[in-house]
């Protein structure tokens, strides 16, 4: 069960990173359309 836990905690994790990692790339590309795109996604 704790195991269980655990590797959902660093999945979740390593998804959330990646993530931040894919906006922060997008932002620096695309800075003028970053708000747009913020927006699509939501």
């Amino acid at each position: 069960m704790l195991n269980r836990i655990l590797l959902t905690e660093l999945s979740v994790t390593l998804i959330v990173l990646l993530y931040t990692t894919k906006m922060l790339t997008i932002q620096s590309h695309f800075t003028d359309n970053f708000s747009g795109l913020l927006l699509s996604f939501l």
